[in-house]
């Protein structure tokens, strides 16, 4: 998936979608017997398949050997998995469960959908600290080349929060969500929501008043043209 994600660029919605809830299929299964990944990220998925029917197999689990590579980091005492993909309490050692590996999800989907991942840097430490401090703009904020619904960037904000307690809890909860974050509706909601001018708070008034008045005014032609 890393592999792909360099090519591809900011991904069809539709594509990151099936990916996400494939994903979620294997956390629920692995979460139900009880085992974290703790190091879910794009080069611990496996894309497999013809292009048409793609899905993901996640590998890698346990952490069990030091992994080479600027981002990994294994030494006991300090951080057991990749800092651009880690949960804030899985970096302060505070207990981690299905809801830290929904966090990386998260992430995953971001930068899916984003072509970049929000908190990576060169600098380690600043990497870091961005995960613990920084929260990513809303991808409903954001001038994507593939316009997604508003559902489908709620839910990737919901996944990055950085309170395990305010995150979804379950990846089956996730996957659900998933099945209903590119409806129609949401869709047509938030590519009207994509022209910037709409975007701009300042704007947003005057415009609606606008629209009121073309609306009174067509309105208005229709009566008097009824009385005609």
């Amino acid at each position: 998936l890393s592999d792909h994600i360099k090519g591809a660029g900011p991904m069809n919605p539709e594509e990151v979608v099936g990916i996400l809830k494939g994903l979620c299929g294997a956390l629920v299964a692995s979460h139900e017997k009880g085992i974290i990944h703790r190091d879910l990220k794009p080069a611990n998925v496996l894309l497999v398949g013809p292009k048409e029917d793609r899905r993901p197999v996640l590998i890698d689990f346990g952490l069990l050997k030091s992994k080479r590579g600027d981002e990994s980091l294994t030494q006991q005492g300090m951080m057991l998995g990749t800092p651009t993909y880690m949960a804030p309490e899985q970096i302060q050692a505070k207990g981690i469960g299905p809801w830290t590996d929904l966090y990386a999800l998260g992430v995953m989907g971001y930068e899916m959908l984003s072509g970049a991942n929000p908190f990576r840097t060169a600098d380690l430490r600043e990497t870091v600290f961005r995960q613990l401090h920084h929260d990513p703009r809303n991808l409903s904020t954001v001038d994507l080349p593939k316009p997604i619904t508003r559902r489908l960037a709620t839910l990737i904000q919901r996944l990055l929060d950085k309170d395990p307690g305010r995150r979804i809890r379950e990846a089956s909860a996730v996957r659900e969500e998933l099945r209903h974050a590119l409806s129609f509706s949401e869709r047509s909601t938030y590519v009207v929501n994509q022209i910037p001018i709409l975007r701009t708070p300042k704007l947003r008034l005057p415009l609606a008043l606008v629209l009121l008045v073309l609306l009174g005014a067509g309105i208005g032609l229709m009566l008097a043209r009824s009385n005609w």
